[in-house]
């Protein structure tokens, strides 16, 4: 499988956030996998999320929302990640640029409190976001963003993720979208290990395959776990 990677830099409210880019073919969907560390490099699970929706037959764009240097000061990471206006308007900032780049057709993966920003910046630009996949994520956070025409939406938690498995169920309760939410079994928060995140990444693949336009036909992933996900 050839892929062609790029590095990208996109200037937002004044910060550089950065990105790399993943190309299996032109045509191929788009997936923004979106967080908000601040990091140099992409963490170990971040590349491992991109590499299987590649497997998958996507092109993937691993975005940190956070700058390299709001990153490096430790009071500004958490007041940023919690800023789900200001992260929002940078996921709406992205969707510009890649539509302005001729990247379509689109979809987003998101976690923690970029997931509430996905779906905030999903409902302003609807045409340009497909379909929206939430893994550990907070979109009770998106408040009456909930009610509004978003894209086909699917939660996806771990069984023992605690509080976070209640505020996703609260927040589907309220969607008025195409939705659903799947627990994977034993699985914590982010599902730890790779059996579970590559079951992650099949339901989230199943989905863009199901919403986003012109997919590509399922590619059998090596090593796929067997557990079986509820469909709460």
């Amino acid at each position: 499988m050839q892929i062609a990677k790029e590095r990208i830099e996109i200037a937002l409210q004044g910060a550089i956030i950065c990105g790399d880019l993943s190309l299996r073919w032109q045509s191929s969907p788009l997936i923004i996998q979106l967080y908000s560390r601040g990091r140099q490099q992409v963490d170990e699970r971040s590349r491992t999320v991109a590499d299987l929706l590649n497997e998958a037959g996507f092109s993937t764009l691993t975005m940190d929302l956070l700058a390299r240097d709001e990153g490096t000061q430790s009071a500004v990471p958490m007041q940023l990640r919690f800023n789900i206006d200001a992260l929002s308007e940078r996921v709406c900032g992205i969707l510009r640029w890649l539509e302005n780049a001729g990247y379509k057709p689109i979809g987003i993966f998101g976690t923690g409190t970029s997931s509430a920003a996905a779906l905030i910046a999903s409902a302003q630009l609807r045409c340009c976001v497909s379909a929206v996949v939430l893994f550990g994520g907070r979109p009770d956070l998106a408040g009456e963003t909930l009610l509004e025409d978003l894209p086909p939406t699917l939660l996806i938690v771990g069984e023992f993720d605690g509080l976070v498995v209640d505020l996703n169920q609260s927040a589907i309760e309220r969607m008025t979208c195409t939705k659903q939410l799947i627990s994977i079994p034993a699985a914590t928060h982010l599902c730890d290990g790779r059996a579970s995140l590559q079951r992650v990444i099949e339901l989230s693949a199943a989905w863009y395959r199901r919403y986003v336009p012109s997919c590509v036909p399922e590619l059998e992933m090596a090593g796929r776990g067997e557990c079986t996900p509820t469909i709460i």
